[in-house]
């Protein structure tokens, strides 16, 4: 396996889903279920576990364990957040003291392994030599800790980029992640181009924050600002995948595609922008800026612009179908194909584009969410012999994977 992936959770608690272990596919993992069921929650931890970052749903008490496969290496990791009681009659600017996460990481790279305990960012390694760090770092993010931690302790296995830091991509179901990009996004720019974010920023995610450098390089000596077509040799130095960017601009029949920053004012030297303009341009010779495009449109090229700058980390969707016409599913699909990708829905066309390669991959990538009359939530994985009668309906092309799903009551 060529990229990183989850390989498998579990949940002892969380909302109020029942103790399950889920393995996941390295490739695609659909997860399918009524409205309501859950879908949304199970890949808002998803993304939380993948991404490090359990900000994300500390509003929850939970417990889990997880391991994650890389290139090289592999983290496995038990995590657990508890809140206290007096959280629910404080402030809100003193919740976040009042809650605590634990964690304990195994991790294995390739330049050695390592073991540690984190509580709300403070380390404790298992390794005599190495002094346990009293001082916090991440409260909610236990590996960016115990990684920084070693980074201080001058440790080679802290060296950063570390291979065990991913930056999954996580669409939601509106599109909020393409009005952060084009609206909500605040930087500076000085002359050189070099760029300061407001505090704040990062919780966007660090592929938006990078989209929003790489708008920020259209920044000419004079102090104008050009429009930067993606494909431009500055774009690549991001690492911006143009192979992705072309596959996903031709069912728009759209040419190109530009960034901008937005300016905002300038001052003491520095222009103050918020957004990132971005524009198409068509065969005909149209123009299509941000605000003229359609919901779905948004939906699309947030994901697209993501999938071209994120390398091959993981990628979460929930509803990937939702605006889009089958035409641009289907070209989202084949784009993020390479990575370990996570649809949450409810869609035919979603599951009538996914592969499947046997009975085993039919059990590893679908995952049914489900809530019952008591609002009790299970994730249920397919028994043996009904994802062998799924495959082999679909292999031999009676019916389409939905329509099987459908036929034996599954979906």
């Amino acid at each position: 396996m060529t990229h990183p992936y989850l390989r498998w959770i579990k949940i002892h608690r969380y909302q109020r889903f029942k103790d399950v272990e889920i393995e996941f596919s390295p490739d695609e993992n659909l997860l399918l279920g009524m409205n309501g069921a859950g879908k949304t929650q199970l890949l808002r931890l998803l993304g939380a576990v993948i991404a490090d970052d359990y900000a994300r749903v500390k509003e929850q008490d939970f417990h889990i364990e997880f391991d994650i496969v890389y290139e090289a290496g592999s983290l496995r990791g038990l995590v657990k957040h508890a809140r206290s009681e007096s959280e629910f009659t404080q402030p809100d600017d003193l919740r976040r003291s009042a809650s605590s996460i634990e964690a304990t990481l195994q991790a294995s790279t390739p330049v050695g392994s390592w073991h540690a305990t984190v509580h709300d960012g403070a380390v404790t390694f298992s390794e005599p030599s190495l002094q346990s760090l009293s001082r916090v770092h991440y409260p909610t993010s236990p590996l960016l800790s115990a990684l920084t931690a070693l980074l201080e302790l001058g440790d080679r296995r802290g060296t950063r980029p570390s291979p065990l830091v991913l930056d999954p991509c996580h669409v939601h179901e509106d599109d909020r992640d393409f009005r952060v990009l084009t609206q909500e996004l605040a930087f500076d720019l000085d002359p050189r181009r070099n760029v300061k974010f407001t505090a704040g920023n990062f919780r966007f995610g660090r592929p938006l924050v990078l989209l929003a450098l790489l708008a920020s390089t259209a920044l000419r000596s004079d102090g104008t600002i050009e429009e930067l077509p993606l494909g431009d040799p500055r774009s690549q130095r991001f690492g911006v995948t143009d192979g992705i960017i072309r596959s996903v601009l031709a069912p728009l029949r759209a040419e190109s595609i530009f960034l901008a920053p937005e300016r905002l004012s300038e001052s003491e030297g520095l222009i103050h922008c918020k957004g990132v303009r971005l524009k198409l341009h068509f065969r005909p010779g149209e123009t299509i800026w941000d605000a003229g495009l359609t919901f779905g449109q948004r939906r699309y090229l947030i994901a697209a612009l993501l999938a071209a700058i994120s390398g091959n980390a993981p990628f979460l969707i929930d509803e990937p179908d939702n605006g889009l016409h089958p035409r641009l599913v289907e070209a989202l699909i084949r784009s993020l194909e390479g990575r370990q990708r996570f649809f949450a829905c409810h869609n035919k066309l979603v599951i009538d584009f996914t592969r499947f390669a046997s009975p085993a991959d039919v059990q590893q990538k679908i995952h049914i969410v489900k809530r019952d009359d008591a609002g009790n939530q299970s994730v249920e994985r397919l028994d043996e012999a009904t994802a062998r009668n799924i495959f082999e309906s679909i292999d031999v092309g009676i019916m389409h994977p939905a329509d099987v799903l459908r036929a034996e009551g599954i979906w």
